[in-house]
């Protein structure tokens, strides 16, 4: 019974105000009559204005059962059957028309077209054409209507409805693959998020609250859509959200208005009402021309004395806002501003945790980047992400006293020349000079000087941002950046770029530092690998690099297990060959960014980067497999010799290059103990 029970109220909701058998024989007994020429001369008056009265009281009666807000409410999916139903009743009215006072008959083409571009908004061209076939029976049979006529007049009719049913249809399907790129925009999102699962859902929730609110809003004051415009950081105006008959629809690739409206409440802080709009298109920015929007109420959202937004509402009907529905517009904007406050607070923490991540994982990409010319053009892809840049340029201090740039992005593909050029007198010479950034918020405030060289032509935007490449009061470059609008940065991206930079800046002079480390110290003679000192030093210098980035790293230290009884048997004469041949070898294992030293006797050094533990010993005993394996020439002899090698790794920031080669001279002493010919590792001191 229940269930029962439950399928009448479903039917009942599908089928408001009155019987479906009644609404389906009255039409139909009606539509008979009038074939009949129940308005024609010759039949009784009384009867004709009878009828005429009977239907006129349906018609009323139906168009209110649907377009009454409880019938709006409870009926899904029939929007089709309920165009059709009125299409249908506008027919016979207008053919009782024609019968009635057949003066008219010259104007039956331009009415029934009227009817049927508002049917065509929701019905398709099958039905377009079921209507269009009863308004040709329906005029060929009523006397002096159509006549011979009636071919031409059903052929325009379908015509104009089609024509307007495929423009209808070709709007709907852009408004669904909007919707549809917001919803794959979603999903990646969605896909993407993985440290900030909660703030988003926070967001997400408040983002489903403004959604609400403004249906709720929209609903209450009987409005054709409900509006949600954001302004930028910029101060320029886009939808966020749209609440209408077709549903909701998010603009978040930030549909822009010019010149609107909006903008006249947002510069002015009061709302607009207004309840006889003439040119919607023009009036309020986003209307295409076809949508008849007569009333308008915009308030602006207040965030402290800031209008950070604006709520708005429309109808199709003139004076659809009275005064008793503005106090509802008035709590609902007060409830979103608010909403949009604490959304504001939660982005906010948002960035700054994606800031935090992206500096984690830029020190990372640094330490593990061994090539320079790679830095640039990873820090500009950085910026470009999170700034946003119309333009950007990253140039350094090349030899004398000229700049280069070495990493250039336009949105607009403007090209720049990227080799040496000079730079005096520019306002990126002024930020090397002074180690100070200039952020021009507009154009007007920018100087009239060149923004990186008298040789270089740049298009000035409206936003510009020179900010110094330096760490330890030294400058090494420059970021040139610019923005077609105004404004562009905020101060949260100010200090991401600050950051950013210094990065940078550490570790090109950590480079620079380890290019002029390997030309102070000489290289040994006989392996052409570095020297002792040089060694040393470059061990000393990764170790504080590695205290700062964690990169890994690993220091091999091996000996020949044969020298002492080579010299003892041959003398010294072959062993000058022998260590040759072993700087030979040592020099073709090995990696890019790794180094190999020479200290003295039968003993040699590798300084492994981003290595650490079991992966240091297994390249440790591959080593020991090479050598092993090859004769080295030494004289007219091909000896064959074996190493022993010690393995440690970094184990923290209290562990120093001290100590590092003391374990790795700990575990050499254990590997020949052991035997010889194999690697050990070494990861306690002592």
């Amino acid at each position: 019974m229940a269930d029962n029970r439950g399928g009448k109220r479903e039917s009942e909701a599908e089928s408001p105000g009155g019987s479906p058998f009644l609404r389906l024989i009255f039409p139909s007994v009606y539509g008979a009559s009038l074939l009949g020429g129940l308005f024609s001369p010759g039949h009784p008056a009384w009867l004709s204005v009878s009828a005429l009265g009977v239907y006129i009281v349906y018609l009323i009666w139906r168009v209110y059962a649907i377009f009454t807000e409880h019938a709006r409410k409870n009926m899904t999916g029939g929007a089709v059957a309920r165009a059709m139903e009125l299409g249908l009743l506008a027919v016979f009215g207008l053919g009782t028309a024609f019968q009635l006072i057949p003066e008219i008959s010259p104007w039956w083409l331009h009415l029934h077209a009227a009817v049927f571009v508002l049917v065509a908004a929701v019905a398709r061209w099958p039905e377009i054409i079921f209507l269009s076939l009863s308004a040709l029976v329906v005029g060929k049979l009523s006397p002096g209507v159509l006549g011979e006529n009636w071919l031409p007049s059903f052929i325009g009719l379908t015509s104009i409805s089609l024509f307007s049913s495929i423009a209808v249809s070709i709007e709907r399907r852009r408004v669904g693959q909007l919707k549809k790129r917001m919803e794959r925009m979603r999903l990646d999102s969605e896909r993407k998020s993985d440290s900030l699962l909660e703030s988003e859902s926070a967001a997400a929730r408040l983002e489903q609250a403004q959604k609400a609110a403004m249906a709720e809003l929209r609903e209450a004051v009987e409005a054709n859509s409900c509006l949600l415009v954001l302004k930028t950081p910029q101060g320029s105006l886009y939808i966020k959200h749209i609440i209408g008959e077709v549903g909701d629809v998010d603009y978040e690739a930030r549909v822009k208005l010019k010149g609107t409206a909006f903008h006249w409440i947002a510069g002015n802080k009061r709302e607009l009402i207004n309840l006889e709009v003439s040119d919607p298109q023009k009036a309020l920015g986003y209307y295409d021309s076809n949508i008849a929007i007569k009333s308008f109420v915009g308030v602006p959202l207040f965030t402290g004395e800031r209008v950070e937004g604006i709520l708005a509402v429309d109808s199709l009907k003139e004076n659809a806002f009275s005064s008793d529905k503005m106090p509802i517009i008035r709590l609902a904007a007060r409830q979103l501003a608010s909403m949009m406050d604490h959304s504001r607070e939660i982005e906010q923490a948002s960035t700054q945790i994606n800031d935090l991540r992206t500096f984690r994982e830029y020190s990372k990409l640094l330490s593990s980047s061994p090539l320079p010319r790679d830095l640039p053009t990873l820090t500009l892809n950085i910026i470009k992400e999170r700034m946003g840049p119309d333009f950007c340029a990253l140039s350094f201090v090349a030899d004398k006293g000229e700049m280069e740039a070495l990493a250039v992005w336009s949105r607009d593909e403007e090209e720049i020349r990227r080799g040496p050029f000079k730079s005096e007198g520019s306002l990126a010479q002024w930020v090397l000079d002074n180690n100070k950034d200039i952020y021009l918020p507009k154009k007007e405030d920018m100087p009239p000087k060149p923004l990186l060289s008298p040789e270089i032509e740049v298009k000035k935007r409206e936003t510009a941002l020179i900010h110094p490449i330096s760490s330890r009061s030294v400058a090494v470059g420059v970021l040139v950046a610019g923005w077609d609008e105004p404004c562009a940065v905020d101060q949260s991206a100010m200090d991401f770029c600050g950051i950013l930079l210094r990065q940078l800046a550490l570790a090109i002079l950590h480079t620079r530092d380890a290019d002029r480390l390997r030309k102070a110290h000489p290289i040994d003679e006989i392996t052409g690998l570095f020297s002792h000192c040089g060694f040393i030093s470059l061990l000393d210098h990764e170790a504080r690099r590695n205290r700062r980035y964690g990169r890994g790293l690993s220091i091999i230290i091996f000996d020949v297990d044969q020298f002492k009884k080579i010299a003892e048997t041959y003398g010294q004469e072959p062993l000058s060959s022998l260590v040759s041949g072993m700087g030979r070898l040592v020099s073709s294992d090995l990696r890019d960014g790794d180094v190999a030293a020479y200290l003295g006797g039968g003993r040699f050094a590798m300084l492994v980067a981003e290595v650490e533990g079991e992966e240091a010993v297994k390249m440790a005993n591959r080593l020991c497999r090479l050598v092993a394996s090859t004769s080295i020439p030494c004289g007219d002899l091909q000896l064959r010799v074996t190493i022993s090698a010690g393995v440690c790794s970094w184990r923290g920031d209290e562990d120093t290059a001290q100590k590092m080669a003391g374990r790795a001279e700990t575990a050499l002493y254990e590997a020949r103990r052991a035997g010889g010919n194999r690697a050990v590792r070494k990861s306690v001191d002592g």
